[in-house]
């Protein structure tokens, strides 16, 4: 759903906890998982798809963050599980006059994901609890915006 930028064919819910929090690497904030889901709908609507470079990836799952300590007499533990996830990101422009090859983006992500907030919501029962991406965003924006005056010099124009 998200790599090929389908952001109508599911709930927010079905990754983001509605108490979720996503930090982005540029020191904006996002709280709740519908402003989560709203946002990322916002800042990748302009592809039509996005991949990875499989040879790029690196993955670490960090089990069990919180312990029995934290928990008191009669609480159920709530077991989260740590994810850090290093890739390059290709994006791909919808917008036919920019198109061409995708630009690659590196990233790196830490997922704190655990049981659903919710019972019924998520996948397999599980959710994003809170989120943290840190890339170089002007990597992406300079590569539109050479796009852009590319297709102006051509007589084009954005979406048209």
């Amino acid at each position: 759903m998200v790599m090929a930028c389908d952001f109508s064919s599911g709930p927010f819910h079905a990754w983001y906890a509605p108490s979720a929090v996503f930090y982005n690497g540029g020191g904006q904030t996002y709280a709740g998982g519908e402003t989560i889901w709203a946002w990322i709908h916002d800042l990748f609507g302009p592809f039509e798809k996005m991949g990875e470079l499989s040879e790029q990836r690196v993955s670490r799952l960090i089990p069990q963050h919180g312990s029995i300590a934290e928990a008191s007499e009669g609480d159920t533990i709530r077991v989260r599980n740590v994810i850090v996830y290093e890739h390059v990101l290709v994006f791909y422009l919808k917008d036919e006059g920019m198109r061409g090859e995708g630009i690659p983006v590196r990233r790196m992500m830490e997922f704190v994901v655990g049981p659903s907030e919710i019972e019924g919501q998520g996948t397999d029962g599980l959710q994003i609890w809170q989120g943290k991406v840190w890339w170089d965003t002007a990597v992406l924006a300079r590569e539109v915006e050479k796009r852009k005056r590319a297709l102006a010099l051509r007589g084009g124009k954005v979406g048209g």
